[in-house]
């Protein structure tokens, strides 16, 4: 995968900036929006965004950039790409719904960790997770996406106004 990045990058360097970059990889049908998408592949290795998800994007760069016989092929680098991605995803999944928990709740009991990258994670685990605590809970219903279902939600604005009169009400009688 790095071989890719490495040459675009190069390449980049050699025909200016992202913009042009951009407007020739689209004239072989990359069909690229804007700069930024270059920018988030390039940019890092380390980066939120691995690479391209289109395969005609990585069809484009064969097209566009010097091609040396030692190459991949653009399907190739499609592939790996999309295995890294797939990696990382079930990578970051499982950190943020099994590890991660694990170690707030040991960390919060007073358990030290003895695997040193478990030891890092509870010694930065502030970085990693956000706790919060819940005041008050309030009988509101509401239609929530899915994805929200047992999460707390603020309804405040809803809810303020609900107080206030509540709030009124109560101090007139």
């Amino acid at each position: 995968m790095q071989s890719w990045k490495r040459q675009l990058r190069s390449y980049r360097k050699l025909i200016g900036d992202d913009e042009n970059l951009r407007l020739e990889l689209n004239g072989f049908g990359a069909g690229i929006g804007t700069t930024q998408s270059i920018r988030n592949w390039l940019e890092s290795d380390f980066g939120d965004t691995i690479g391209p998800q289109e395969e005609r994007v990585f069809e484009a760069m064969e097209k566009v950039l010097p091609h040396r016989k030692e190459n991949p092929s653009w399907e190739a680098y499609a592939r790996a790409t999309r295995m890294v991605r797939n990696a990382r995803n079930r990578l970051n999944k499982r950190l943020s719904k099994d590890v991660i928990p694990r170690i707030y709740c040991e960390w919060k009991q007073g358990k030290k960790q003895w695997r040193p990258e478990f030891q890092y994670l509870q010694d930065h685990i502030e970085e990693f997770v956000d706790v919060f605590e819940i005041e008050r809970v309030f009988p509101y219903e509401a239609e929530v996406p899915q994805n929200y279902v047992n999460k707390p939600i603020q309804v405040l604005s809803v809810w303020m106004e609900q107080e206030r009169e509540t709030d009124a009400e109560n101090r007139t009688t």
